[in-house]
């Protein structure tokens, strides 16, 4: 069987299961060097294949200290066979979200998945946004707590990355977080244009229709 490695994206939420499992690496990235040092303290349990690395960049809520807008994802390695990026894009700005996403396409393998949650809307039900607009925030103050992508635009900043819209799971609840399970080898096909978002992602009737 071939080797299984995964880059959690989100150390603070799923760390603990993926470790108990020793049959693959496991490496856990945040921002938040409070999570990682106590990830690296319960959680790495001397085991050469669980490592816990602080990625040392500013964000206004959890890591305000950081002095750098972006950095490099390269120091995390390759050929990943899943980059978990939950709870990620939906607290970064567009520039960010196109940077990472490119970063990730040449981190997964040609076999691999890279599982992603976003806050979607549909811009069509807010005429005031200018055409370059693509986003909505819910906080004045840190505008990243959450941020909202219109589809269509999630869709080319996936497309643009050189990635495939694989799979998706719709939100649950109206204005939650939708799942989109991303790819690049040439065995996964790319579901984009055909996907029709439910009526739990804002401003979609469940039919991929936009209100009237």
């Amino acid at each position: 069987m071939s080797s299984i490695s995964v880059v959690d994206a989100d150390a603070r939420l799923s760390s603990f299961s993926c470790r108990r499992s020793r049959r693959f690496a496991y490496l856990g990235v945040d921002v938040h060097s409070g999570m990682i040092n106590w990830c690296n303290d319960h959680l790495a349990g001397g085991d050469r294949r669980t490592e816990f690395l602080h990625h040392d960049v500013h964000h206004p809520t959890y890591a305000p200290h950081g002095k750098r807008k972006r950095r490099s994802l390269a120091r995390y390695g390759r050929d990943f066979t899943l980059i978990n990026v939950h709870s990620v894009f939906t607290h970064l700005f567009e520039a960010e979200v196109s940077y990472y996403l490119s970063q990730m396409a040449t981190m997964v393998s040609a076999r691999g998945v890279i599982r992603s949650s976003w806050y979607l809307f549909d811009r069509s039900c807010f005429p005031m946004l200018a055409a370059n607009q693509h986003n909505l925030y819910v906080n004045a103050d840190d505008p990243t707590q959450a941020v909202f992508y219109d589809w269509k635009r999630a869709r080319q900043l996936v497309l643009a990355a050189g990635l495939k819209i694989v799979a998706v799971s719709w939100p649950e609840r109206t204005g939650s977080q939708a799942f989109l399970f991303l790819a690049r080898g040439p065995d996964f096909e790319d579901l984009s244009s055909r996907l029709e978002p439910s009526a739990t992602v804002l401003g979609f009737h469940g039919d991929g229709r936009s209100p009237p």
